[in-house]
């Protein structure tokens, strides 16, 4: 790739893909710290995994939610 146009819209590709994969980790790491928070707010036990933590947060939330409706079991 020697022509310098070429070279110039491969380095602003470059950038693009680098923003982009930026803001998506900011965005997940930002997802993360709200699950974190609503496992905090509902009593939930910190999980050794990420993926782990998350479903027994919407767990827990999910019980709630039966539980508003009346249909839990306690």
């Amino acid at each position: 790739m020697t022509d310098p146009y070429e070279r110039e819209a491969a380095k602003a590709a470059i950038q693009t893909l680098e923003r982009e994969i930026a803001r998506v980790t900011e965005q997940r790491d930002g997802a993360f710290s709200l699950i974190q928070y609503a496992g905090e707010l509902l009593g939930v036990t910190p999980q050794e995994h990420k993926s782990a933590h998350g479903f027994k947060v919407l767990q827990a939330i999910k019980d709630l939610i039966e539980q508003a409706k009346g249909g839990g079991d306690d």
